[in-house]
């Protein structure tokens, strides 16, 4: 029996305790008890469970990321500043606050 009650976190320490639970599994049945909360980490830690108990208004949810940044173009135009990003890589660009999203990187549609 596992009792999860987290609000999500790192995601490595989650990965490395999910693939835990994986490993124990393979010798004996896993059952998590959800708490209050078993979101993002807390819902990858209990994914690999062979059954998985909640109450109804525990809170979880699935795996996601949510992301968003300033984009200063405008500001820096305004005062002149250049800045460049030089790499090969699409996305490299993705976290510069020199520009804004272009519609490939902008994914919440």
């Amino acid at each position: 029996m596992l009792r999860v009650s987290s609000p999500g976190g790192e995601i490595l320490a989650s990965n490395e305790i999910a693939a835990m639970v994986e490993s124990t599994k393979a010798k004996k049945p896993i059952i998590v008890s959800m708490g209050d909360v078993a979101a993002s980490g807390g819902y990858l830690i209990s994914a690999p469970a062979d059954k998985i108990f909640a109450q109804p208004l525990t809170v979880t949810g699935s795996v996601g990321v949510f992301l968003g940044k300033f984009s200063l173009a405008n500001l820096y135009k305004k005062i002149d500043l250049r800045k460049e990003v030089v790499s090969q890589a699409p996305y490299a660009g993705l976290l510069s606050e020199g520009k804004p999203w272009s519609p490939e990187e902008n994914l919440s549609c």
